[in-house]
């Protein structure tokens, strides 16, 4: 897992396809009739396990990662789909599409509390702010899980980490928005949280830096504890992208802050599952996390 694809991956892009046209499979399966030789059918490839991501700009950032870890680590089919400034019910449409024609064995939510589209207003066409926000958050995830009954997937709920500004402010949305998901999971056996915020925070408060993990490009100087250390959040003090990107998905550099939130969103989800290899872990990014 490397912000460019990886040199294995590439290769799998580019190998080419041992499927025959069927034009000359359907030749072939005549010629074979005509002559009197059995045409063996061959067994049903077992369907891998679909892991669908939901989320805004925080998950668009981490999407590069957290593609790679699904495919390669946990070998599942994915899709992985943020977009900034979204809330829950902005991707119902989505959900309902996707349900209907795939079965997902696991879903993951990470939205941060965006209120800024038409579906977060009020009946007076007012923005929800505050515990109001907070409420219509828990009554879309509520509206996400009854999307997502039929096959029964686990659901699981990404915490977000507090931005600087929030935090110098004793701001706790992000807070009240985790205690709101983990009273979801004490009511719902098939609901979860996975603490993804943890990933880059220290010990629950903002920083700018983090120990480098043990696989990843180590670009961030050394700290005042003498540790090698990566920028995790982004300038504006809610991102990830360690250098200024006005669009947020497209880092021009490692991005270890997306590559943690990732990891938070989606490692203990896949070992919940038992589909997270740990030896195929260690070889790449996710190593040590």
């Amino acid at each position: 897992m490397r912000p460019d694809a990886p040199k294995e991956h590439v290769v799998h892009l580019l190998r080419p396809t041992t499927r025959a046209p069927r034009a000359l499979t359907v030749a072939l399966a005549a010629l074979l009739a005509v002559t009197g030789v059995a045409v063996a059918s061959a067994p049903a490839k077992a369907a891998r396990p679909l892991v669908l991501v939901y989320g805004d700009s925080l998950v668009a950032e981490a999407a590069p990662f957290a593609r790679d870890l699904l495919r390669d680590v946990a070998q599942v089919d994915e899709q992985v789909v943020g977009l900034g400034g979204t809330a829950v019910c902005d991707h119902f449409d989505l959900m309902r599409r996707d349900v209907a024609r795939r079965a997902p064995s696991i879903v993951v939510l990470s939205f941060s509390g965006n209120s800024l589209t038409d579906c977060m207003k009020d009946a007076s066409g007012r923005q929800l702010l505050g515990s109001a926000a907070i409420e219509k958050y828990r009554r879309d995830i509520v509206e996400a899980v009854t999307i997502f009954r039929p096959g029964s997937p686990q659901i699981w709920l990404a915490t977000s980490p507090i931005s600087l500004l929030a935090e110098k402010r004793s701001e706790d949305g992000e807070r009240r928005m985790a205690d709101m998901m983990r009273s979801l999971a004490a009511q719902n056996p098939r609901v979860h949280v996975t603490d993804a915020a943890q990933a880059v925070l220290d010990n629950g408060w903002w920083t700018r830096t983090l120990p480098c993990l043990r696989n990843e490009p180590c670009t961030g100087g050394i700290d005042a504890r003498g540790r090698r250390v990566n920028v995790v959040r982004a300038p504006d003090g809610g991102h990830f992208c360690p250098t200024p990107s006005p669009i947020h998905p497209q880092c021009p550099t490692h991005s270890s802050g997306a590559l943690r939130f990732a990891l938070g969103m989606l490692v203990t989800p896949l070992r919940a599952a038992s589909v997270y290899d740990e030896g195929r872990a260690a070889r790449t990014m996710a190593a040590g996390f």
